[in-house]
C-alpha cells in the first residue's frame, strides 16, 4: 500500500513560488512553448459562430477524447488502464452527448421561430444535467416538426 506524507507535501508547496513552478513544469496553456506543442483555450470557437456550432464543437471534443483512450486501451490491455480510465471515458460521453442534445435543442427551437415570427427571439440554452429529459425534449421536437414520423421509441 503507498502511504501519502501530506506533511511533506504541504511543506513543499509552502517553500515552492509559482514561478518555480511555471519555470519547471511544461505548459500546454500558453506561449511558453512551441506553439505546435500548446493548447489555446476557445480557440477552436469562433466567437462570431452560433453557440449551437460551439456546443457542438464542444461536445465533438468529449467525443474525440472518449474515443482515444478507449482506443488506448484496447490497444495496451496488459497494463490495466481500462480499470481506471473508464471513468472520464464514460463522463466524456456522457457529458458530450448532453452538450450535443443541449445545442441540438436550442438551434432547433431558434430555427422554429426565425421561420414562424422571420426574427431571432431570445433562446435559452437548458440548464439541466438530466440527459433522460434532454432527450424526451429533443425526440418531441423532433415529432413536432415531422408528423409524418409514425413512431419514436422514448425511454
Amino acid at each position: 500500500m503507498c502511504k501519502i506524507n501530506f506533511e511533506e507535501i504541504e511543506e513543499s508547496i509552502r517553500e515552492t513560488s509559482f514561478e518555480d513552478i511555471y519555470n519547471e513544469y511544461p505548459t500546454f496553456f500558453g506561449s511558453k512553448n512551441n506553439v505546435a506543442h500548446s493548447a489555446f483555450l476557445n480557440w477552436r470557437f469562433d466567437p462570431h459562430d452560433i453557440i449551437e456550432v460551439q456546443f457542438f464543437n464542444m461536445a465533438e471534443s468529449y467525443f474525440e477524447t472518449a474515443i482515444f483512450l478507449l482506443k488506448e486501451c484496447i490497444k495496451d490491455s496488459y497494463s490495466k488502464k481500462a480499470d481506471i480510465w473508464i471513468f472520464p471515458i464514460l463522463f466524456n460521453i456522457i457529458h458530450g452527448i448532453e452538450i450535443y442534445l443541449k445545442g441540438f435543442s436550442s438551434l432547433y427551437t431558434k430555427y422554429k421561430n426565425l421561420t414562424k415570427l422571420n426574427e431571432e427571439n431570445k433562446y435559452k440554452i437548458e440548464k439541466n444535467h438530466d440527459i433522460k429529459q434532454l432527450c424526451q425534449t429533443v425526440i418531441a421536437k423532433i415529432k413536432d416538426a415531422s408528423p409524418k414520423t409514425k413512431t419514436i421509441n422514448t425511454f
